[in-house]
């Protein structure tokens, strides 16, 4: 069975949960799919794996699109999804992973006459809630809003990642809609080299992810440091918002506490994670959060806003709530600093206990009985 799958991620590099949930599903899903692959690479071109073959599309006009406003972006690359499109053979099914990939998908899956498979890894309704913005006094949300519900009205199935997400954001498709989680794999996710993470003092608290407003970053860069924490921040330009990676930056140029280091991948961002003694996510809005299970899987403690999907499985004795304040997360910060080793080693095993109930195999197999609902 061949699956088209159109996103605007990566497998490689990935800049989100939508290229990470498909990168770990191709890696144990059954080889009866092959999937064709249409996304966003940094390093462009095409390359193939064992169960896949990916084509980058063009970026069109990015730094138009950034200057006046990012949500016009998805808007400039539909015909470059289409084009990829009918360069590969025809698919059996179309998945389409978010709104930003919507329209495209809608018009292959009527010309292929094929089922249309749509996986919210992020509402645009749900994210502009989140930030209290008048949607109304937005034409261009108001569209993106429309074009998300017409894709799933369209659909043969809607996948969300967690169940807290998908009663706030398909509630009216609950009869087509199916909760296929995000995992980690603990047998892969392991420390293979010691690293010295950079700063001088004893508590090391990494934050990882997107630059963005929807993390909170803004209010991370504001917060007052304990003089025996570094917080280190991870991230790139890809899929953050310009303006906040350089005020990261800026921080860090007058704060020896506060570090940027930049993105990092693969098995060194893994080492860094066991390096670390704590990982933050002040997240305000967070469909479901794989960085808290890779966080809990490098024996961390986790400091997490709790919203949204993390809901679906964090407690409050396994994680610490920080909130989405300023004053939350300085007050996360001091809990942290004041757990006892005792209570660390609980947290820890009972972060470890939760993992294993989220596995990438899990995940493969739910998708798995989805695409086999419309096998002929």
């Amino acid at each position: 069975m061949r699956i088209q799958a159109l996103l605007t991620d990566s497998i490689h590099n990935v800049m989100g949960g939508m290229g990470e949930q498909l990168r770990n599903n191709l890696n144990h899903i059954s080889d009866k799919y092959h999937f064709d692959i249409i996304g966003h690479c940094e390093f462009g071109g095409e390359f193939t794996g064992k169960n896949y073959s990916f084509k980058s599309i063009e970026g069109l006009l990015k730094i138009y699109a950034t200057k006046v406003d990012p949500l016009f972006y998805p808007f400039l690359n539909q015909n470059s999804f289409i084009k990829k499109s009918f360069e590969y053979p025809k698919p059996d099914i179309i998945h389409s992973f978010d709104w930003s990939t919507f329209m495209p998908s809608m018009f292959l899956a009527d010309y292929y006459k094929i089922p249309l498979i749509t996986t919210i890894q992020l509402s645009i309704n749900e994210l502009v809630k989140s930030y209290n913005i008048d949607i109304n006094a937005s034409p261009l949300y108001q569209l993106h809003k429309a074009i998300e519900i017409e894709g799933m009205h369209k659909s043969n199935a809607i996948i969300q990642v967690s169940n807290n997400y998908a009663k706030k954001s398909s509630s009216f498709f609950w009869n087509k809609t199916f909760v296929i989680e995000n995992g980690i794999d603990l047998n892969l996710w392991k420390k293979q080299n010691d690293i010295k993470l950079p700063g001088g003092n004893k508590y090391k608290i990494i934050y990882i992810g997107r630059l963005e407003y929807q993390k909170n970053i803004q209010t991370l860069i504001d917060i007052k440091l304990p003089s025996n924490v570094d917080l280190i921040i991870i991230g790139g330009h890809k899929g953050s918002a310009a303006e906040l990676v350089q005020k990261v930056i800026n921080r860090s140029e007058k704060d020896k506490n506060f570090i940027y280091v930049g993105p990092k991948y693969n098995q060194e961002k893994i080492d860094m994670l066991f390096s670390a003694d704590a990982v933050i996510m002040p997240s305000i809005h967070e469909p479901f959060g794989i960085v808290a299970l890779e966080a809990l899987a490098s024996n961390n403690i986790l400091l997490s806003s709790f919203v949204d999907g993390m809901g679906d499985f964090l407690t409050e004795d396994v994680a610490i709530n920080c909130g989405i304040t300023k004053e939350s997360i300085e007050s996360a910060i001091d809990a942290f600093i004041n757990l006892t080793e005792e209570n660390k080693r609980k947290r820890i095993n009972k972060g470890l206990e939760i993992c294993r109930n989220y596995s990438w195999q899990k995940s493969a197999q739910k998708i798995e009985q989805v695409y086999n609902l419309f096998e002929n």
